[in-house]
């Protein structure tokens, strides 16, 4: 027989004896489990303190006080142009108008007559006026 050894190699003894690397290989060398225990959690944990702090302390005091502070600050100028600039310029304008529309509405009578002598009134005012 031609090519054949002359001693036969055990299976059994092979893999007795490569059993740690097998295993090795066989949990792809922990590779996953040691990313997991070293790295990962620990920077889930870390993660999870810097979220903490960010949610907890940063927005909900920091954040959030601004906020409370400036709504705070802001009720005097807020009732100064609600009370002075709003109803006193802009609706009281508004209500002055009206006012004056409702008096002038007493003027408009529909005579003819009337119209003449308001027409014959504003001349006489632009011929004063004119003359000085």
């Amino acid at each position: 027989m031609v090519g054949l050894p002359k001693k036969q190699i055990s299976a059994d003894a092979w893999a007795e004896k490569l059993a740690p690397y097998y295993n090795l290989s066989l949990n792809k060398y922990f590779i996953d489990e040691n990313y997991d225990k070293y790295l990962y959690q620990p920077l889930l944990g870390f993660a999870d303190r810097i979220s903490f702090i960010d949610w907890e302390l940063y927005d909900k005091y920091f954040i959030n006080g601004f906020g409370h502070v400036t709504k705070w600050l802001s009720f005097l100028p807020g009732r100064t142009d609600y009370d002075g600039l709003d109803q006193t310029l802009v609706d009281g304008l508004g209500r002055s108008m009206s006012k004056a529309g409702s008096s002038l509405k007493e003027v408009q009578t529909g005579r003819l007559q009337n119209y003449m002598l308001f027409a014959l009134f504003g001349v006489i005012i632009i011929v004063i006026f004119q003359s000085f």
